[in-house]
């Protein structure tokens, strides 16, 4: 999404607001915001999905001569519990301050470009971009339905905040497994040498 800047370069404001929806979506999608102009700001989560878009709200003030970019974004954005794959919605909100500058007064000192401004181009200035690199940065790596999730069953995958299964999760540990073929050895052993003392007693009390 591209803001004029004729106004604030031009001197005739030195308040630039607005606000505006910037659609982003994950995997190979394109869409079109509320000016009609196609944005391809892709994100890398296959599971995440924007339905609304960025809800952006801000400005670009020059300050004697200095340009800043202040906004707030709200992202809602729908996806699934990392444990139980149930749906999760959610909300990202947030507020960021991002340095503004013309691409060619840059180049021509010779600084450093993409760290740390946001760069006005042929008179525009792309609110796409810091809103797609904040979003990157602040976004949850991991979402769940609740704090107290049991997620799955490893086993049989019934969904353990629903319902019980029978399964035995806890295997033997393979380190006692020859001290447990060796306990069931002896047992067998004894069990032999008892029927046989049995044996021999009755034999005895025969004769």
């Amino acid at each position: 999404m591209k803001l004029d800047m004729g106004p604030l370069l031009t001197g005739n404001t030195d308040v630039l607001p607005f606000e505006r929806n910037i659609p982003f979506a994950s995997g190979d999608v394109e869409r079109e915001d509320d000016t009609g102009e196609a944005d391809n700001y892709l994100f890398p989560w296959d599971d995440v999905v924007f339905p609304r878009g960025a809800h952006v709200n801000g400005s670009v003030e020059n300050q004697s001569g200095y340009m800043k970019l202040t906004f707030t974004a709200s992202v809602y954005y729908e996806t699934h519990c990392a444990r139980c794959l149930e749906p999760v919605a959610g909300e990202l909100q947030f507020r960021a301050e991002k340095n503004v500058a013309e691409a060619r007064l840059l180049t021509e000192a010779g600084e450093k470009q993409e760290e740390d401004y946001v760069l006005i181009a042929d008179n525009c200035l792309d609110i796409s971009q810091p809103v797609y690199d904040e979003i990157l940065l602040r976004f949850p790596s991991k979402h769940l339905c609740t704090e107290t999730c049991r997620g799955l069953c490893p086993l049989c995958g019934a969904n353990l905040n629903e319902t019980t299964c029978g399964c035995t999760l806890k295997e033997p540990d393979p380190r006692l497994a020859k001290l447990q073929a060796l306990f069931h050895s002896d047992n067998m052993e004894g069990g032999t040498d008892n029927g046989s003392t049995e044996e021999k007693n009755i034999q005895s009390k025969k004769r």
